[in-house]
């Protein structure tokens, strides 16, 4: 997720990028959730700057345990379970049982519920991971309704250990009292969540694995049009020439919106093979899998420079300030921090990666 906090306007736009969005890397599978793995938060964020045209300010990663304790320390969150969900993956401890219908959710259900995708007995989201992020935005909605209001104030030392315990992030101890102290201010009715617009159902047919691969394939002009309107740090309108977005062509071979791929063999249309009539082509998938697959064996990151989006400008390493227009590099005020001083991002409106 990448969210932009307007800390003037007193508005937070959240923007969920699906775990299969295809992108340009050099790697077997260019699924966006396979860059944190191969080069953590810091590719991880240079791949996502390519999806959405600039740099994000800061990142904020949540340990799912630290999920499970906010649920608790505010009693529980009160929401509306859209099915029945019984699925057991021992292989990762991974045991959800939970009813449909209205209920306060605990901890341990919450994260159950928002991890969920389908049944053992294959029922589920029609949309997969799409249906999943509806319901993960709409629990994230109530969780921070419930959170964020001026009754929590007492609890605010809670969350704070909460947050020492179970989060990785870039910004300072000042920074995060700051914004938490601005954030409390914001009604739900002032939160927007997204979803990159695309192609939920595409599929790439992998000559390495002799199977179809399903990729999220993101619809550039319209990527391009929710950028401006709800998340561009700029003065300036985010163009096409800023983002790097892969599609698959109808020969099955893939392209670069900017016209280089990092793995030149994926420019080339893939054999594949005929199959008797009535059999089907065997397709990547039916186990819900980790967030976070393993590299492939065998398969090694190249050792590539960190280069921003073609025409960022002077936002490259990261900008906010709609408000206020400004161009700087979105760091912020060269303060010491002494654990104790709440200090305010460089710009009005801030943008965070945001992972579990």
């Amino acid at each position: 997720m990448v969210a932009a906090f307007d800390t003037v306007g007193q508005k937070i736009n959240i923007v969920s990028i699906p775990r299969d969005t295809l992108i340009n890397v050099a790697w077997h599978t260019k699924k966006i959730n396979s860059a944190y793995n191969a080069g953590g938060v810091e590719r991880l964020k240079e791949e996502v700057s390519k999806l959405i045209g600039f740099s994000v300010d800061f990142y904020v990663k949540v340990d799912l345990r630290g999920f499970v304790e906010l649920v608790d320390a505010i009693g529980g969150v009160e929401f509306d379970v859209p099915f029945n969900m019984n699925y057991d993956d021992p292989t990762q401890n991974l045991h959800i049982h939970i009813k449909k219908g209205p209920q306060k959710l605990e901890g341990k259900d919450a994260i159950g519920v928002v991890r969920w995708r389908k049944n053992n007995d294959g029922s589920g989201y029609r949309s997969g991971d799409i249906g999943r992020i509806e319901t993960q935005q709409a629990f994230l909605k109530e969780l921070a309704r419930q959170v964020l209001t001026i009754g929590n104030l007492p609890k605010v030392p809670e969350f704070a250990s909460i947050f020492s315990k179970y989060v990785e992030t870039d910004l300072s101890l000042g920074n995060l009292v700051w914004l938490g102290q601005k954030a409390m201010g914001v009604g739900s009715e002032h939160m927007q969540f997204f979803t990159m617009h695309g192609d939920y159902s595409a599929s790439y047919y992998s000559m390495k694995s002799g199977r179809y691969v399903s990729y999220v394939v993101l619809d550039i002009d319209e990527v391009v049009e929710l950028m401006n309107l709800s998340f561009n740090p700029y003065t300036t309108p985010i163009t096409k020439s800023m983002l790097d977005i892969m599609t698959i062509q109808r020969n099955g071979a893939m392209a670069s919106s900017r016209g280089v791929l990092q793995d030149p063999s994926a420019a080339v249309p893939p054999t594949i093979p005929s199959r008797p009539s009535g059999t089907q082509t065997p397709s990547e998938g039916g186990k819900d899998e980790p967030d976070e697959p393993p590299q492939e064996a065998g398969e090694t990151e190249p050792n590539e420079p960190k280069t921003p989006p073609d025409g960022s400008g002077n936002g490259a390493s990261g900008s906010g300030g709609t408000g206020a227009g400004n161009n700087n590099t979105g760091n912020t005020e060269d303060t010491e921090d002494t654990g104790d001083t709440e200090t305010a991002p460089a710009e009005d409106t801030v943008s965070l990666a945001l992972g579990a």
